[in-house]
């Protein structure tokens, strides 16, 4: 059986790991790869851990806004010089991103069925 929120979770978590993988290619390794690793491992296992669900909702919804952020300026940096010049890798990543962000608001948003019956 699946729990609440595992595969808006597991969608999180492999486009946050195949952002990681892509961008430390492109890029280099540094510092927001393996945050994004951090918090995609958390909101991995936040379904079975309830204890660290709201935490892993709000950084997922940290790590989406942080995202949402990262498309858009990568999209205006294509423009640059007149003309829209976006390699396919780099388009990838912009797309990894906007996936990313869409799993985190997803993640972030979603209740169980506990929190549901509070609220009625």
């Amino acid at each position: 059986m699946l729990k609440p929120g595992s595969v808006t979770s597991a969608g999180f978590v492999i486009s946050g790991l195949f952002a990681f993988i892509l961008s430390a290619d492109l890029l280099g390794t540094g510092l927001w790869g393996f945050a994004i690793v951090g918090v995609s491992t958390l909101v991995g296992i936040a379904p079975y851990l309830p204890i660290v669900l709201p935490i892993a909702r709000g950084l997922a919804t940290l790590a989406a806004v942080l995202a949402i952020i990262a498309v858009v300026l990568g999209l205006l940096a294509a423009t640059t010089g007149g003309s829209f010049k976006l390699p396919g890798d780099q388009g990838l990543l912009l797309f990894l991103l906007f996936l990313l962000a869409v799993f985190g608001i997803l993640f972030g948003r979603s209740k169980n069925a506990s929190e549901e019956e509070q609220n009625t």
